[in-house]
């Protein structure tokens, strides 16, 4: 059993041990919000509040619990998926205000196996089109119509795919004898046309394979294509199957020349797989424990922050002047960006959220839908689905800031919901 499996269960086993605590920590709780008047303070009750459902629809017509891919609002579509074991996985498209099914997609290549909606990760929107991959095959859908524009099977590649412009980005690695990795191609393609161009390989020059999950890419201000990416390097061993190193690369793939290497982040080899963020002038990293920050010019270290548990299935985004994070026991932390400061800390239990940020509010998923002051990590509201009894909100929500509105799906149904009011806060 290669590295490559059993990171995959573990993965599998993380996912679990994240839906079993939801199970068991309804605890009831209280949030206190100071209005800024000096009022009466507001209590609620962050268990048992439930959102106002303008409208909902069936995700399948089974009764079995549904995995969805990330929600997209989209030409006043809002687009949202759903897989189980009984039921082949469909891309469904509701009209935003009715809640009306318009269209429904389901061309699977044949002997496909419908579980690429799982690698939420992997669902890229490019002006009307849709790309979704897994390791088995590669799909493009009009967002428009729901017809598919092309697809195709897949070699092996890495199950993270980035984006550029109007273009796709991914990788796929090659090794002659297993469990090595010998070497990592980088392609590029418009998102249109599925015409992948092979722009760069990275090589393994010792022992430590070279693995590379996926890249980033910026035109930098001489009009030079840069690219950054982690090699997670095992070095398969039977005594040390997991012994190995992170290094990051930057590549100004132009002139052919490396920028900078920062070796040895992780003695692990492990980390989290999220693409290299890019933010101004500043890159950041997050390893199987520890967050990163670097200068993108240069590689020079600005600073790293030591996470309290794991962040393999973790996520990440910049907002403002904060980098708000999640690890995968449910920790969520607030950073600054440029310091790497701690700034505020709560613990919202679920692993693998989607953040959803404006203003000075944080929107995030779990067991519950989550509302929370950005300023302090007040949570503000703690959202019951108006929907199943069963359903829990295990995907990244859709957030129409006009009408303050949010869109998601709860396992069974998926859901136009009111956002409640908080006193002394206004909507972002």
């Amino acid at each position: 059993m290669n590295y490559k499996t059993n990171y995959l269960k573990f993965l599998l086993g993380i996912m679990l041990l994240g839906n079993l605590s939801l199970i068991t920590s309804c605890e009831k709780e209280t949030a206190t919000v100071e209005p800024p008047d000096g009022g009466t303070p507001l209590y609620v009750d962050t268990l048992y509040e439930k959102p106002e459902a303008i409208w909902s629809s069936m995700l399948n017509p089974d009764s079995l619990f549904s995995q969805s891919m990330e929600t997209i609002l989209y030409n006043n579509l809002v687009i949202s998926s759903s897989v189980n074991a009984n039921a082949a996985g469909v891309v469904c498209a509701f009209d935003q205000h009715s809640g009306q099914l318009v269209w429904e997609w389901s061309d699977f290549l044949p002997d496909d196996n419908h579980q690429f909606f799982l690698l939420r990760q992997t669902n890229q929107v490019i002006d009307n089109y849709l790309y979704c991959q897994n390791r088995k095959a590669r799909y493009c859908i009009n967002l428009d119509n729901g017809n598919t524009v092309w697809r195709a099977y897949e070699d092996w590649s890495g199950s993270f795919s980035n984006t550029f412009e109007n273009n796709m980005l991914r990788t796929i690695t090659h090794g002659k004898e297993e469990p090595y990795i010998d070497s990592t191609d980088f392609y590029i393609s418009p998102i249109s046309s599925n015409e992948w161009k092979k722009i760069y390989t990275f090589r393994r020059t010792d022992d430590y394979d070279a693995n590379v999950p996926n890249f980033t890419m910026e035109i930098n201000p001489d009009g030079d294509t840069i690219l950054y990416f982690q090699a997670r390097r095992l070095r398969p061993d039977p005594s040390l199957p997991y012994s190995g190193r992170i290094d990051l690369y930057a590549l100004n793939l132009t002139q052919d020349s490396i920028l900078w290497v920062q070796q040895k982040i992780n003695a692990s080899g492990n980390s989290n797989v999220q693409p290299l963020t890019i933010s101004n002038d500043l890159l950041y990293f997050a390893g199987s424990h520890t967050l990163f920050c670097y200068d993108k010019e240069f590689g020079d270290p600005i600073w790293k922050h030591q996470a309290p548990s794991s962040l393999l299935t973790s996520n990440y985004i910049i907002h403002n002047d904060l980098l708000i994070y999640k690890t995968d026991i449910g920790h969520t932390q607030a950073l600054n960006r440029f310091t790497g400061n701690l700034i505020w800390e709560t613990n919202t239990v679920y692993c693998c959220a989607g953040f959803i940020a404006s203003g000075d509010v944080l929107c995030l998923n779990g067991t519950y839908l989550y509302l929370i002051d950005l300023t302090d990590g007040t949570i503000l509201y703690k959202l019951k689905t108006p929907g199943s009894p069963n359903g829990y909100f295990h995907t990244r929500f859709a957030w129409d800031l006009e009408k303050n509105t949010i869109y998601g799906p709860d396992g069974f149904q998926i859901h136009e919901m009111i956002i409640p009011p908080i006193a002394g806060f206004n909507a972002p």
